[in-house]
């Protein structure tokens, strides 16, 4: 069961609904990645607002988005970094939806142009090999794990994202074992 956006928040999320469909952008209702979800306008509104973050914009920085959906945040934040690229899975379309909304502002990945890549949350590691490496200054994604299996697999994936490449895992569970499951 899906909870309605916070206060304040309901407007903001039909708001920028319509401007992707201003923009041109697809939206598929049916899929969680084919709208704008309101905790993408609070990471929005913090990544436009905190010191942390100004700090980030201050210096450059590289960004990668989990579950980037139909890619708003992404063209809305992208020129005010160095690098973004969003990522998504390939499943129910959804990374060739993304794809298909961010090469509407092409640029080839120039700054103002974020790119799209493929994610799958248990290959992260082929994910960081496939592009050389990780060097992102800031990994965010804003409703990302609707399940159990999801939260797992996002933790798993976070710490192949954000490991130190030595190829040992960092998370204190097995692959047989959730955390918090005794095993």
């Amino acid at each position: 069961r899906m909870s309605a956006p916070p206060p304040g928040l309901g407007s903001s999320v039909e708001l920028a609904t319509n401007e992707l469909g201003e923009l041109g952008i697809e939206v598929e209702a049916s899929h969680c990645s084919g709208r704008v979800w309101p905790a993408a306008i609070v990471l929005g509104r913090y990544l436009e607002s905190e010191s942390a973050c100004e700090r980030l914009r201050a210096r450059d920085a590289a960004v990668l988005e989990l579950g980037a959906g139909t890619g708003w945040l992404a063209l809305k934040m992208s020129s005010r970094f160095a690098s973004w690229t969003a990522t998504e899975t390939t499943e129910g379309g959804a990374l060739d939806r993304l794809q298909r909304n961010l090469a509407k502002f092409a640029g080839g990945g120039t700054r103002g142009s974020p790119i799209a890549r493929a994610l799958d949350w248990n290959d992260a590691e082929g994910f960081v090999h496939s592009v050389g490496g990780g060097g992102w200054d800031l990994v965010c994604g804003s409703d990302l794990v609707y399940s159990e299996a999801g939260a797992v697999a996002l933790a798993r994936c976070l710490d192949a994202l954000l490991g130190d490449g030595d190829g040992e895992k960092s998370a204190p569970w097995d692959e047989n074992s959730a955390p918090g499951d005794g095993g």
